[in-house]
């Protein structure tokens, strides 16, 4: 269970949330936050993934309040139980497909073509990024989360950069990996559509 309690955070005179409260106590949903540009989407997933602890209020997973994390517990909280996609991807544009998983992740070449196969995109593990479509290099990027099966994934703008009908597509995938794979989805969006 993640729960924020009373989240104050500024930047300078800029306050990004005052007094937030948000609760994502039931197992294997999929939950959408909707917000325009700007609005503390990605604040909230750095706050989320333990990338800022710069708030008032209290940041709680499975009832452990995580300012009493030490890097270590959120080392292993991160690569245990919380992954994330960035908006960005992360990826590497000379490593191919799969090299982006198992060498990023020093992970088995069985796990990441599982990833690849789950994202439907097993048959593209030989090209190198650079040479992929957008659609595809966001299905690698959530590919690459969900090696290690977490609990907990969190997506940021997950078709922020992709048309419609790719869009369409993750979304469905993403439900597909909610209902069979049992993660809480958490994504941010500007997107009423996708939220839903």
């Amino acid at each position: 269970m993640i729960k924020l309690e009373n989240i104050s955070k500024k930047y300078g005179d800029h306050i990004i949330f005052d007094s937030m409260n948000i609760t994502f106590d039931d197992e294997n949903s999929l939950n959408g936050i909707i917000g325009k540009s700007g609005s503390g989407k990605t604040t909230l997933f750095n706050i989320l993934f333990g990338l800022d602890n710069s708030y008032e209020g209290q940041y709680s997973i499975d009832d452990k309040n995580t300012k009493d994390f030490s890097n270590n517990v959120w080392d292993k909280t991160r690569k245990e139980d919380i992954h994330i996609v960035f908006q960005d991807f992360k990826l590497i544009d000379n490593f191919t497909v799969l090299e982006n998983l198992i060498l990023t992740l020093n992970c088995s070449v069985s796990s990441a073509e599982e990833a690849l196969k789950k994202l439907n995109i097993l048959e593209i593990k030989n090209e190198k990024v650079k040479n992929i479509s957008g659609g595809e290099k966001q299905r690698l990027a959530i590919s690459r989360a969900i090696i290690g099966n977490p609990k907990i994934l969190l997506l940021d703008e997950p078709t922020g950069n992709l048309h419609s009908e790719q869009g369409r597509q993750i979304m469905e995938l993403l439900k597909k990996l909610n209902q069979e794979e049992g993660m809480t989805i958490i994504q941010v969006t500007h997107s009423e559509q996708n939220a839903k």
